[in-house]
């Protein structure tokens, strides 16, 4: 079934498609964690410093990672667990 779901029914997410520049920056900056699988949204969020999970197995873009953005796979646990637990907040880099 995915996480897709889980996220769906968690308090406090937002799922949203494919928005605007402006729109996407205005809504990044205010959120605790970003979840994506575009490799710009990484770029921006890694200037930002706002947490990120990139949700694909590889990136051919190393920004934020090992500072404020990990690979969905390098997650021990899972996303779930790792959301739940707050694992994110330690992402928070001040931009």
């Amino acid at each position: 079934q995915g996480l897709m779901p889980v996220l769906a029914a968690a308090p406090g997410v937002r799922l949203s498609p494919r928005m605007g520049y402006r729109d996407f920056l205005r809504l990044a900056a205010g959120a605790d964690c970003v979840l994506t699988d575009g490799g710009s949204n990484q770029e921006e969020l890694a200037a930002m410093g706002v947490p990120t999970l990139v949700m694909r197995d590889r990136t051919e873009r190393p920004d934020g990672l090992g500072a404020n953005a990990r690979m969905e796979a390098d997650i021990e646990g899972g996303v779930a667990a790792f959301l739940a637990a707050n694992g994110h907040a330690a992402l928070r880099v001040q931009a």
